[in-house]
């Protein structure tokens, strides 16, 4: 029993790590570059957690041995790969405000 709740809350950190680290970028991308999303904020932090996963599994599985000696010590055994879900959330934000015609917000 206490296996399977250990491992249920290091799911939900998984899980955790992934939503601020699109939360991040997302927040970045739109405040702060103020760059024009699909359904705004809202909008833009989906795709940011639509990234967050897919590029933290793509890139987990391509570079596992280098992220698995370098990443190690930040995911505390939480399975996540940050740099692969920082860099596929950047990748499809990016992707996302040049679908949105890649104008800035004047606001």
């Amino acid at each position: 029993m206490f296996e399977n709740i250990k491992d249920i809350i290091l799911t939900l950190k998984g899980l955790a790590i992934y939503t601020l680290i699109s939360l991040f970028f997302t927040s970045y991308f739109y405040f702060f570059k103020k760059k024009i999303f699909f359904g705004g904020w809202p909008g833009a932090l989906l795709v940011g957690l639509l990234g967050a996963f897919i590029g933290g599994f793509v890139l987990d599985y391509l570079f596992y041995d280098i992220s698995l000696i370098i990443l190690e010590f930040l995911s505390r055994g939480a399975g996540v790969n940050i740099l692969a879900a920082a860099i596929g959330t950047c990748f499809f934000l990016f992707i996302m405000s040049k679908l949105s015609q890649g104008r800035n917000r004047s606001d």
